[in-house]
């Protein structure tokens, strides 16, 4: 394999009507992926950050994700946390917005000819003297997004209100159709 870039593309020729076993003998090659695109579409990478709050995803290099960029030439990143960062005890979130405002520059620089699309959390409910309602700290945190957007001239899509707002995850679980689990905060598969 020649390998002259820090990340490398390989393109194989592959018999769809056949199987393919790829092997790698040397144990310290990194390998990020294999993609079996057609050559024209729309194609959904998900760089998963599971669990955290988004702001780990400035711990990837430059290098690393030009070099990624370079291979597959991406038009579009979406950018979608923050849900982990709610509680309903936080009305201060000035350590999330800097810190994602540095994972934003970070992407900018890292895809400059890319665009950009936020993502606001959605609703996520608690339970409060026996009842679900919103986290008080959603809301705070949607409007830290749009400003983090602006700020940084990305696109903005708020999830929160296209879920219907405050209250809706309490009607995405108990509706007569239930599009999100009964933890009030996760999506279902109907949901997603």
């Amino acid at each position: 394999i020649s390998a002259p870039n820090m990340l490398n593309r390989i393109p194989l020729a592959v018999d769809r009507n056949k199987g393919i076993k790829l092997g790698v003998s040397n144990s310290s090659l990194p390998v990020y992926g294999i993609s079996f695109e057609s050559p024209s579409g729309v194609f959904v990478d998900n760089f998963s950050f599971r669990g955290n709050s988004g702001l780990p995803i400035s711990k990837v290099t430059q290098a690393v994700y030009s070099g990624t960029n370079n291979c597959l030439g991406y038009d579009l990143i979406i950018l979608e946390y923050g849900l982990n960062a709610v509680s309903p005890n936080v009305t201060d979130f000035s350590w999330y917005e800097r810190g994602m405002n540095n994972v934003i520059k970070h992407i900018k620089a890292s895809f400059p000819n890319t665009s950009i699309l936020l993502v606001s959390v959605g609703d996520k409910s608690y339970r409060k003297d026996g009842e679900y309602q919103t986290d008080p700290s959603v809301p705070i945190l949607v409007e830290v997004q749009k400003r983090m957007a602006k700020d940084n001239k990305i696109a903005f899509w708020s999830l929160y209100d296209a879920m219907g707002g405050y209250g809706s995850m309490v009607k995405w679980v108990e509706g007569d159709t239930a599009f999100a689990n009964r933890d009030y905060t996760h999506f279902n598969f109907k949901g997603a």
